[in-house]
C-alpha cells in the first residue's frame, strides 16, 4: 500500500499499481482521508525527517464482505509512522468508508486491533505514546490526540 506519488520514478511509480501493492478501499476514503495522511507523513519525509511507514488494512468485526467470495474487504486501514528524527511513532486508522473520520492511536492500540507488531524493535515507551505528528491538512485535533 505504497502510495504511487512516493514512488522514485515512473517505472517504480507503475509497479505500484500491482495486485502485491493494493487493497479493495472506497474510492472516497482513498481520494479523502487517507490522501490527506499519506500527504501528511510524505510532508513530514520531504522536510528532512527520517520517517519509516508501514500501512496496511483491518479486519475487523464478524460481517466481513468478499468481493466474488474471493478478495476480503477491508473494514479499515492503518498508517503506522517511527520518526527517527523526532523520536515520535504512532498509527492513523480509518475506516474504509465515506467520510473524514480517523483516529490517531498509539503502536500498542494497532498492535491489538491488527495483530501485528509493525516496528518491534522500538523501545516499549515510544510504542505506547500517542502520536503528536502527521496531522492532516482539514485537521487541527482528532481523537486521542492531545491539545
Amino acid at each position: 500500500m505504497a502510495p504511487s506519488a512516493d514512488m522514485p520514478d515512473q517505472q517504480s511509480q507503475a509497479e505500484s499499481f500491482s495486485l502485491a501493492n493494493m487493497a479493495p478501499q472506497l474510492h472516497a476514503n482513498n481520494a479523502g482521508i487517507w490522501e490527506e495522511l499519506e500527504n501528511g507523513v510524505r510532508n513530514l519525509a520531504l522536510s528532512g525527517h527520517d520517517v519509516y511507514v508501514v500501512s496496511g488494512p483491518l479486519f475487523e468485526g464478524a460481517a466481513l464482505k468478499q468481493i466474488k467470495n474471493r478478495v476480503m474487504v477491508p473494514t479499515a486501514f492503518f498508517k503506522a509512522f517511527y520518526d527517527a528524527t523526532s523520536q515520535q511513532a504512532g498509527a492513523y486508522i480509518t475506516p474504509n468508508a465515506e467520510g473524514d473520520v480517523f483516529a490517531a492511536v498509539s503502536l500498542d492500540v494497532l498492535a491489538k486491533r491488527a495483530g501485528v507488531e509493525v516496528f518491534p524493535g522500538l523501545a516499549p515507551a515510544l510504542k505506547s505514546a500517542m502520536p503528536e505528528i502527521v496531522m492532516p491538512a482539514r485537521r487541527t485535533h482528532c481523537p486521542g490526540r492531545k491539545k
